[in-house]
């Protein structure tokens, strides 16, 4: 079954999901783009199974294509 959830719980997250959201479109466009780029790198190193995932995909659809392209890519 079904846990329930609290209105008040959900209302708190959106407003730091809006916070958020709210600070980073404040921010200059070079400063929001290295933020992405330094996260996109960090979820590239954390996030193992989506990198073996896209490595995977990577592999069988360019197949000639050598393992460090295939990681740049990926990265990317």
């Amino acid at each position: 079954m079904a846990r329930t959830r609290s209105p008040w719980s959900d209302f708190a997250v959106y407003l730091v999901v809006r916070t958020g959201i709210c600070l980073l479109q404040a921010l200059p466009e070079s400063l929001a783009r290295s933020m992405a780029e330094f996260l996109g790198w960090l979820a590239f190193r954390v996030d193992r199974r989506h990198r073996q995932v896209a490595l995977d995909n990577l592999r069988h659809a360019f197949p000639h294509w050598p393992n460090t392209r295939r990681e740049a890519v990926a990265r990317g």
